[in-house]
């Protein structure tokens, strides 16, 4: 029996009391970074150890977890074969190309997982910026590439206007040597006396990041983005099937549909700013909470096989009110069918 299976329930999250961490300052001799496993999951490893590096992605029983469904292949759906992790990470090491990147004393690295992936750039790595910047820390930042897009929309350039920074690609097999990096941020429910609640350092960050974006944002008022609907229509997974029939229910009480992945980083802020009611499917769209004003309302759908807690956890760290649905048609694929009346339903009560 892995251990991580009596501290946390299928999806990653704790169910028993599991120890608090903090961001810190790392550091390692050599690390080296490789990607494009499942769904360009980026994997930093100590060598000569081929052990995960500190406190990568949370804490050992939630590295575990990852790196459990990492190395397990599942065959015609039926056999689940696990890989011998170790031996994968030497054999990819020993016969890839490397580039090689050598630290300076005034250099730190934030490494990630999940870098592509706009949820996870604003509440793993931007938290972390905002740790730095509180510390007023002089170093200059070793970034994942995929983040530059980012920091070059106004609000995000201005928001870190006194951080330096460099790219790295994860695309590439990478060796870090004299490696100073900072350790992963604890956006994970902390469990005590059977209940959940999250670490001060945590909300604290996602707070200071969300003042910090509102401060260097100029908000334009728009009252037709009060209510909104975040669409999935275009994701190739994940979807509502009945997207189209709840937004017809929702119009009369003006609903708009918004697709943040055609926005640009400014309009997303914007309309987030501007939005009092926030309904979707479970996705990255969703993250936009981060800009949404305290005691707004996040109404999160979602398939019954894919209950990932994430939104429910940013919405109390930054004082959301949070509603959930569980779809009533569940499919294997995690796309789902939401109960149409029981959500209208709810939407008439909030708005009397």
């Amino acid at each position: 029996m892995i251990k991580y299976k009596k501290y946390l329930d299928q999806f990653g999250f704790p169910i028993k009391k599991t120890e608090n961490y903090t961001i810190k300052k790392k550091y390692e001799t050599k690390i080296f970074l490789f990607s494009k496993l499942k769904r360009k999951f980026d994997i930093c490893l100590k060598i000569p150890s081929f052990g995960l590096i500190d406190n990568y992605y949370g804490d050992k029983l939630l590295e575990n977890f990852h790196l459990d469904n990492l190395r397990t292949i599942n065959l015609f759906k039926i056999i689940n074969l696990r890989v011998n992790f170790k031996i994968l990470s030497k054999l990819i090491f020993y016969i890839s190309k490397k580039e090689v990147i050598k630290l300076k004393k005034n250099e730190i690295c934030l490494f990630g997982p999940y870098s592509h992936s706009y949820s996870h750039v604003i509440h793993e790595f931007f938290v972390r910026l905002i740790f730095l910047n509180n510390k007023k820390d002089p170093s200059i930042i070793w970034l994942p590439d995929n983040l530059e897009k980012y920091l070059i929309s106004d609000t995000y350039k201005k928001t870190f206007s006194n951080m330096k920074f460099k790219f790295f690609s994860t695309n590439k097999n990478l060796i870090f040597l004299n490696c100073n990096y900072l350790s992963h941020p604890n956006n994970r429910w902390l469990v005590a006396n059977k209940k959940k609640y999250i670490s001060d350092e945590y909300t604290n960050l996602a707070n200071t990041l969300r003042k910090k974006v509102f401060k260097n944002h100029s908000l334009k008022y728009e009252s037709n983005y009060k209510y909104i609907i975040v669409s999935r229509s275009k994701a190739i997974r994940r979807n509502l099937l009945n997207e189209k029939e709840l937004i017809k229910k929702l119009r009369p009480y003006n609903f708009k549909l918004v697709y943040f992945e055609e926005c640009d980083y400014e309009t997303q802020i914007n309309i987030a700013r501007n939005c009092k009611i926030m309904i979707g499917y479970h996705g990255a769209g969703l993250t936009n909470l981060f800009f949404m004003k305290s005691k707004s309302l996040v109404i999160e759908i979602f398939n019954e096989n894919y209950q990932h807690e994430h939104f429910k956890f940013f919405s109390k760290a930054l004082n959301l009110n949070y509603k959930s649905f569980k779809c009533n048609k569940n499919y294997l694929n995690l796309d789902g069918a939401c109960d149409i009346k029981e959500i209208t339903g709810y939407i008439k009560k909030k708005l009397k």
